[in-house]
């Protein structure tokens, strides 16, 4: 369950920062979009999306799985007690069981196939994220459902990398690759995903302060004009 960690950890982060760079620069006041715009509504379906996002990692295992001509012996795309082979019990995020024998090179691609998936998808929901209105409806859903969850996806598997049964560690031993040569590609991405996520999440999460009745940017306690959190002085 360490990737709920993770999404809580970015959610109350990206929530609780400034919209730095906007505020330094156009002088604007920003708060946040939560409660207006309907925001608070996305937020209380974390838990809706954190239930995509698992069908979607295990989802990718499956397809993949049937693609290259397995069978699936269980599929649970959704937190339940897992009965490990030991006889212990285990609470799990969610599991797609295949039938064995399965060849090395095929549990490459199916050990895989997530971080691929979350790859497209969070690619697929930037691009759209730069055609849509940041005030609409869609935009949130694009930022929670396509971006966050795939970058929690592949955060979750890089902290995983040590656990001899993640799918990260599988993919390292049977295609032979060195263990710092993942490190390293998986924290490069991981980072660049952050930094995108984090300048997307600027735009939907805060928009200029409503006027009060006298026409001046209402307070918005401390989001507007603080010279804090984290900037960043470059766009895509």
């Amino acid at each position: 369950m360490n990737r709920a960690l993770v999404l809580c950890i970015m959610t109350a982060t990206l929530c609780s920062s400034p919209a730095t760079l906007r505020a330094q620069t156009d002088q604007t006041d920003y708060q946040l979009r939560l409660p207006r715009d309907g925001l608070i509504w996305h937020l209380a379906a974390a838990p809706l999306y954190f239930l995509w996002g698992t069908a979607l990692h295990e989802g990718s295992h499956a397809l993949t799985a049937k693609a290259l001509g397995y069978a699936i012996d269980e599929f649970k795309p959704y937190p339940h007690i897992a009965k490990l082979d030991d006889g212990t019990k285990l609470l799990v995020g969610g599991v797609t069981v295949i039938r064995d024998p399965v060849r090395d090179r095929d549990m490459v691609w199916i050990a895989a196939a997530p971080f691929i998936a979350d790859a497209v998808v969070f690619l697929a929901s930037d691009l759209a994220l730069g055609c849509v209105d940041p005030r609409s409806e869609a935009a949130p859903i694009l930022l929670f459902g396509g971006m966050m969850m795939p970058w929690s996806d592949i955060a979750n598997g890089l902290l995983s990398a040590l656990m001899p049964e993640s799918d990260i560690r599988k993919f390292q031993k049977l295609a032979g690759a060195p263990a710092w040569a993942i490190a390293v590609v998986g924290g490069a991405i991981t980072v660049a995903a952050t930094v995108r996520l984090w300048q997307r999440a600027d735009r939907v999460l805060f928009l200029p302060a409503a006027p009060d009745a006298a026409g001046l940017p209402s307070a918005a306690a401390g989001l507007t004009n603080g010279r804090y959190g984290l900037s960043y002085g470059f766009r895509f």
